[in-house]
């Protein structure tokens, strides 16, 4: 009965939404007037007619034509600030009358003046351009001489800033991707483009805020999303721009690459091969850093139950130090552009490493006024092997959108490692293989001038295969099979589908669109584990349990009603899904039937108040219950790594999840500042609880029914400024949250209180054309306290990183590069000082530069690095590569 209640109310507030909510025009749509231009005796030809703000800053502008007439074009979303309309021409004085948008015509009367010019020398451009949404930065106005890639120079620019793996973000908001001359190159994996794309290629970064990419939807959906387009310096060219390096040094070092790129209006092609042992981890290229799809991604990574040798923590060091790696890339990514306006689109690369990984782990487990202490020695040989490649059919017309993507995945991984636990000394052996078929199917008509229909199918198939193996004197803690062995074997498999495909109608009324979903997502998984012991010749099965046989089907049908408005400062969005959804858990060895069925509301809404032109605040809410998936569900034991066996007691999780969230954004980018600031909590509601039960030897988890009520908070803020009297680019951040957990340990229940405060300063500074400095540090201080310790647990970390240049001839630069590491928990410190160098020395014909590198100046081959996780205090001790020299060449064409 309550179930049809809540049918027949949605469907109720659908219909009333969909007869109320009126049509609008969002940030992209375009207003024209027009007027004309002239003097006491005849028409004004060619004169420019201005629209811009108090400040000065360019809106938008039109040339009259042999009449003297105009027509301009203004957003509705600049209108939110005083404005001027401006007419001029050569000999005229200017013109200026307060813009006013209810008035469609405008006339200007010019008064002759004539001028002699004298002779001016220019000094200086300007930095950045405002023209409605987009903020564009002139790549000239930042790059330096020491610069080479499109990537370097974008470091420099104030509100935009790259992390490692290539993520952009600006203003603190991670980008929804980057395009270049409008084309996803990339299929969002563009961190690789960045750093081959020379500088001397792109005119301008522009910044797109409210950016919609796809037309059909444009002046229709509103998006909060922003994006960079990288625009050519010349996009009629058709010339192959080439380049590669070669470096070799010591210990037996080597650095090859070799890159072809041809950028223009109808190809785009960047190709790339490289071979290291450097450090320099190709990973990232494999990894997307934005969405390779202009609507969105309804695609998941599937739930995974993990096998792993190593239990270390990644360090935070530069990755050049510890990365003991042999890496091969092969990366494809070509664009082609028909007559008709249809794209084809092919990405593929192929990866492979053999790299060494040591490390030796002291955690301690503060279980219960007890303390149980771990002590773990690696050495660890990794050998993953990838592929991906995806082709892609695209179009994105006025009347329709259509984009359809291939795509075949596969990782291979088989890994070997000599360990030592405790006084257990044993070998181990882990192969992991995962495939992946998918193809994703979007296809969007206009069916009236205000009504677009949207049809969307992604279908994927996957294969899951892992083995973990412990061996050569491993000593068993395992209950039932204490002991020697020869072997421990641990296998999982679990072949997995999933559809999903939905339909879409939106209608544009006057102050908004009003949409509805329907949908159809199903998922399903066969779970087979065991768990085996050999000894003598003998092998005999896991005692405690039947392994698993696991059946898992995942159904979710729903339907969705929402709108989408905007008025000249308030925007906004409410979503109203209904989903039915439908779990099924069979555990044959165990007889075990769980069939659920359950109607969820998740309603979801934000609203956005445009103060001015460059300065908003928005506020989010979203109300979500979730379920958990069969790797909270399976019975049967499964021996994760050498100290931690799981299990479950069948239980399905349920979470009811109340998020908010405040934030505020301010940009003056006429003056390059950029201030941004964010507040969210959430509350968390669920029936499971995660009971470890830890012993001198061995941990074993399982999940258990229970009340659990989690919350969390954080408060973020961040600016950066370029300021120009001393020239300085500056950025700050600041941050702290607290989250509050509940866990059962050895059978006692303990509340988990984490506080995480964290800060980074970054600036750079250019003292002469031959001199620069720049500064980076961060700060973060873990603070953790449980109910069942009275100690709190504290770690701090500081890392800090001085660069300076010399440039003491034009051919000639120098880096040198000072990182200090400070690492800091209850009982110790530890300190430490890294240092790099760089000499590179560009040749006459600007063809080549012969660099000296040189990493680890100190010869650092021991790091501490300390964390805090809920009970645990863990100090990881890092063996690293020592000093490296290389000597490289790098040729470009």
């Amino acid at each position: 009965m309550k179930t049809s209640y809540c049918k027949l109310l949605y469907c109720f507030v659908a219909i009333l939404l969909s007869a109320t909510v009126p049509h609008t025009s969002f940030a992209q749509e375009q207003k024209i007037y027009s007027g004309t231009v002239s003097d006491s005796a005849q028409p004004v030809v060619s004169a420019n007619v201005f629209i811009v703000n108090d400040a000065g800053v360019l809106l938008s502008f039109a040339i009259t034509d042999q009449y003297g007439s105009f027509r301009i074009k203004l957003s509705e979303t600049l209108m939110q600030q005083p404005l001027w309309i401006e007419a001029t021409g050569m000999g005229y004085k200017k013109e200026r009358i307060k813009f006013d948008p209810k008035k469609q015509e405008y006339k200007f009367r010019l008064t002759r003046d004539p001028v002699f010019l004298e002779g001016v020398t220019v000094t200086s451009r300007p930095k950045l351009q405002q023209m409605g949404d987009t903020l564009r930065y002139i790549v000239s106005s930042f790059a330096e001489k020491e610069d080479r890639s499109i990537g370097d120079v974008l470091r420099r620019m104030p509100g935009i800033k790259i992390m490692d793996d290539g993520t952009i973000y600006y203003n603190d908001k991670q980008i929804e991707n980057l395009y270049i001359q409008g084309d996803d190159l990339m299929s969002g994996k563009y961190g690789t483009a960045t750093k081959v794309i020379r500088k001397e290629m792109i005119k301008s970064v522009d910044v797109i805020q409210n950016h919609q990419p796809i037309k059909v939807l444009k002046d229709k959906v509103f998006s909060d999303k922003t994006s960079v387009n990288l625009v050519l310096a010349d996009e009629n060219s058709i010339k192959i721009s080439s380049g590669g390096s070669i470096g070799l040094g010591l210990p037996g070092l080597y650095d090859i690459s070799a890159n072809t790129i041809l950028l223009n209006k109808k190809i785009k092609s960047i190709n790339l091969a490289a071979i290291n042992n450097t450090g320099n981890d190709y990973r990232n290229q494999l990894k997307s850093q934005g969405s390779g799809n202009m609507g969105g991604s309804i695609d998941k990574d599937f739930p995974e139950l993990t096998l792993s040798l190593s239990s270390a923590p990644v360090p935070n060091i530069a990755q050049q130090y510890y990365f003991d790696n042999q890496s091969r890339i092969f990366n494809f990514n070509n664009l082609y552009n028909l007559k008709n306006g249809i794209q084809l689109k092919a990405n593929v690369q192929v990866f492979d490493d053999r790299n060494l990984f040591l490390y030796n782990g002291n955690t301690k487990n503060f279980i219960n006024g007890d303390t149980v202490i771990y002590q773990d020695h690696e050495s660890v040989r990794n050998r993953p092997k990838a592929f991906s490649g995806s082709f892609q059919v695209f179009a994105n017309k006025e009347k329709f959108y259509f984009n359809n993507v291939t795509q075949y995945r596969s990782w291979v991984e088989t890994n070997a490692a000599g360990m030592q636990f405790n006084s257990n000394s044993f070998s181990q052996e882990l192969r992991n293989r995962r495939y992946e078929l998918s193809n994703d199917l979007h296809w969007m008509p206009t069916i009236k001038s205000n009504a677009v229909f949207e049809l969307r199918w992604l279908l994927k198939k996957a294969d899951y295969d892992k083995q973990l193996a412990l061996y050569d004197g491993f000593v068993s803690s395992i209950k039932g099979h204490e002991g020697v062995y020869d072997s421990i074997i641990q296998k999982l498999k679990d072949p997995v589908f999933m559809s999903h495909v939905y339909l879409s109608a939106k209608r544009s009324w006057r102050w908004g669109t009003v949409y509805q979903n329907a949908g159809w997502i199903t998922e399903n998984h066969l779970v087979q584990s065991a768990l085996a012991f050999l000894k003598n010749g003998n092998l005999t099965p896991y005692s405690g349990d039947n392994g698993n046989h696991q059946r898992w089907r995942n159904n979710q049908y729903y339907v969705s009603s929402g709108f989408d408005f905007k008025t000249n400062r308030w925007s906004g969005t409410v979503q109203l899904p209904l989903i039915l959804q439908q779990l099924r858990d069979v555990q044959e060895y165990y007889g075990f039937n769980s069939a659920l069925n359950k109607v969820r509301f998740n309603p979801k809404a934000s609203l956005r108040h445009q103060i001015s032109l460059e300065k908003q605040v928005s506020l989010n809410y979203s109300y979500t219950t979730t379920f958990g998936d069969f790797t909270d569900t399976y019975i049967g034991s499964i021996l994760k790594n050498y100290r931690n066996v799981s299990s479950s007691q069948g239980v399905i999780p349920f979470n009811k999840i109340h998020s908010s969230s405040l934030s505020y954004g301010y940009q003056k980018s006429i003056s390059l500042f950029f201030f941004n600031a964010d507040v969210s909590y959430s509350h968390i509601t669920g029936n499971t609880l995660m009971a470890s039960a830890i012993t001198d030897s061995i941990e074993q988890t399982a999940l258990v029914q229970g009340n659990n009520v989690q919350e969390r908070w954080s408060a973020n803020t961040g600016v950066s400024k370029f300021i120009f009297a001393i020239k300085l680019n500056t950025s700050l951040k600041l941050g702290y949250s607290f989250s509050r957990n509940n866990v059962i340990l050895n059978n006692q229940p303990v509340s988990v209180h984490n506080n995480v405060l964290s800060a980074s300063v970054q600036f750079s500074k250019r003292f002469s054309d031959k001199i620069s400095v720049e500064y980076g540090g961060r700060y973060e201080q873990v603070k953790v306290t449980s109910s069942g310790n009275a100690a709190a647990q504290k770690v701090q970390n500081l890392n800090q990183t001085i660069k300076a240049s010399f440039i003491p001839d034009k051919k000639l630069l120098v880096d040198f590069v000072i990182r200090n590491a400070i690492q800091k928990n209850n009982f110790i410190t530890q300190d430490y000082f890294f240092s790099d160098a760089k000499i590179r020395y560009t040749f006459s014909k600007k063809k080549f530069d012969l660099n000296i590198e040189a990493y680890n100046l100190f010869n650092v081959k021991d790091y501490v690095y300390f964390n805090a996780d809920s009970y645990r205090l863990l100090s990881n001790h890092y063996y690293l590569r020592g000093r490296m020299i290389m000597a490289k060449v790098d040729v470009y064409f």
